[in-house]
């Protein structure tokens, strides 16, 4: 995706949710092993006092930005609305591991912030917008 796509729909979804300059910290590369993840790149970003963190693989050279935080987040929503059997199966995981497990509880957690800033109905209408993000 182009830079000024990702410019353009960052400004629609910051418009849209009413928050600008949404500041997205670096924390540079950090191992994730606890949840099955090598090395990665992490940042954190707060929203609406919600305090997110953030990890994409290295391959990956530019800084997220909001469009990209919120359309990972909300895809990663909803994958954890049923149990964690389900969501290994559909992601393909080890129902056995403890590092996936953790993972999972780490997404439960998000979608709990996630629902706290925004309305159910907000939630459904940015998941709309970026489903072809």
């Amino acid at each position: 995706m182009s830079d000024e796509i990702r410019k353009h729909v960052d400004g629609l979804v910051s418009v849209y949710i009413g928050l600008n300059n949404v500041k997205v910290n670096d924390l540079g590369k950090v191992s994730k092993p606890d949840w099955g993840m090598g090395t990665v790149n992490a940042y954190s970003f707060n929203l609406n006092g919600e305090l997110f963190e953030f990890f994409q693989g290295l391959g990956i050279k530019t800084k997220p930005c909001l469009a990209d935080l919120l359309s990972s987040l909300l895809m990663d929503m909803g994958f954890v609305q049923g149990s964690f059997e389900d969501f290994c199966g559909e992601m393909g995981y080890d129902s056995d591991s403890i590092a996936i497990l953790k993972l999972y509880t780490a997404i439960q957690g998000n979608t709990k912030k996630l629902e706290r800033v925004f309305h159910k109905k907000s939630i459904e209408e940015l998941s709309e917008v970026l489903a072809e993000y």
